[in-house]
């Protein structure tokens, strides 16, 4: 049987965003029912939040305490102690953060050291670095060298690292040596895994690759469907009674306040603000750590939910008319896919993605499928002619047309996307 180690910040239970857990416990557990023995190792960075993600029980989960993490979580779950520890993490990023790749960066000794006496202990032959936090991937890198042959090294990158202004060094010699770093894992490891051909097409441009695959993220089909929140479905019925489209929004965003991830999806209220023919018609559903900063007008029907597990946040799903995908940071367009686009097609809806017209990758999806509505994430009349029409669709009771039937949403399950992971190793 062969043993690998999945090296991962954030895994269950001791993290609250199911976003920032799904591809490595997706992966945990596909490798696992592929005949794998699964190590994990990760951190232990907040309190328990039981019952986000279940997890194969074959699959053996290691966790590190390390102190630039585990204090790192929201303020209601801080000691007094932790109040200190998170001063004192971001007094230091402040002064020294453009010399470190990330946060995490200080911890990877400690990291470092689980890793290498996991696969002393259990002869571990395969190790994949999951990113970010990509201050991971120079974890893998020493490992590699430690271990040289004797371990197939895999970088899995769920978002890119240097490509992305966000990450930049503001003093241009410390960017170099970031950029370095990056080129050192590229070059030493045995395998990149990328998220999207988009990312993997610009890296390329700028990198040496060794070798790579795109691995999308695709959706989790559902085994035991839970039910549904009966608010969610009470709200669902009442803006049907009221002939309102059910449109939905899940994840992270915000409006109304400037963000640094692309999710602002101000733009589209802004235009229902004006548009209140239009307002009358919508009844927006938001699921998840959404920040509401825009004032909305008496037409508006808005409901937001805090997050729930994965399972249910997918039957929620399958109640809406159409599923929204939102991002506007234009540099990084061309290397987002967004796992929240697999998830809307893989519980049948359609799908409206506002992006700039850059976002190759997300554009290719929408050409490949022909299913799903896009308009420009800058342009309110490009989105007001498009909820127009599914607004047109709605009424004729032929949006459901734009959704996706079970054929076709095969070929975007994770396992199916896994599989190109087998061929690998």
């Amino acid at each position: 049987m062969k043993k690998v180690l999945i090296l991962t910040r954030d895994f269950p239970p001791y993290c609250d965003k199911v976003g920032w857990m799904l591809r490595s416990c997706t992966m945990a557990n596909f490798l696992s029912n592929s005949g794998f023995k699964v190590f994990v190792l990760a951190t232990k960075r907040s309190v328990k939040w039981d019952n986000l993600i279940s997890i194969n029980p074959e699959v053996s989960v290691s966790y590190l305490k390390t102190r630039m993490n585990y204090y790192n979580v929201s303020r209601s779950d801080l000691t007094p102690w932790g109040y200190v520890w998170n001063f004192s993490r971001k007094v230091f990023l402040k002064i020294f953060g453009d010399q470190l790749i990330d946060g995490d960066h200080l911890d990877n000794r400690k990291i470092f050291r689980g890793a290498k006496r996991l696969i002393q202990k259990n002869d571990i032959k395969i190790v994949i670095t999951s990113t970010p936090p990509h201050s991971f991937q120079m974890v893998g890198l020493r490992l590699k060298k430690l271990f040289g042959e004797r371990i197939m090294w895999i970088s899995d990158f769920r978002d890119p690292w240097t490509l992305r202004t966000k990450y930049w060094k503001k003093v241009q010699k410390h960017q170099k040596k970031m950029d370095m770093k990056e080129q050192e894992v590229l070059e030493n490891n045995d395998l990149t895994i990328f998220v999207s051909y988009g990312m993997e097409q610009l890296c390329k441009k700028r990198f040496r690759v060794k070798k790579s695959i795109v691995i999308e993220n695709g959706y989790l089909p559902l085994v035991n469907a839970p039910a549904a929140d009966s608010q969610f479905q009470e709200g669902v019925r009442r803006a049907h009674k009221e002939n309102r489209l059910v449109l939905g929004y899940f994840g992270v965003g915000g409006s109304g306040k400037k963000r640094n991830d692309g999710k602002d999806i101000g733009i589209l209220f802004d235009m229902l603000n004006k548009e209140t023919a239009l307002a009358k018609r919508v009844a927006i559903f938001i699921q998840g750590d959404f920040k509401l900063g825009t004032k909305l007008s008496n037409e508006w029907a808005i409901l937001i939910f805090p997050g729930v597990p994965y399972e249910r946040a997918i039957v929620h799903m399958t109640l809406l008319d159409i599923g929204l995908f939102f991002y506007n940071e234009k540099e990084d367009a061309p290397l987002v896919m967004g796992g929240k686009t697999y998830d809307y097609a893989g519980s049948g809806i359609p799908i409206w993605l506002i992006v700039p017209e850059n976002a190759t990758s997300l554009l290719s999806f929408a050409k490949k499928t022909k299913k799903p509505f896009v308009s420009n994430a800058f342009s309110e009349e490009s989105i007001r002619k498009t909820l127009k029409n599914i607004i047109k669709l709605f009424d004729k009771d032929r949006l459901s047309e734009r959704g996706y039937s079970e054929d076709e949403r095969l070929s975007f399950s994770r396992d199916f996307q896994y599989k190109k992971l087998l061929d690998a190793v």
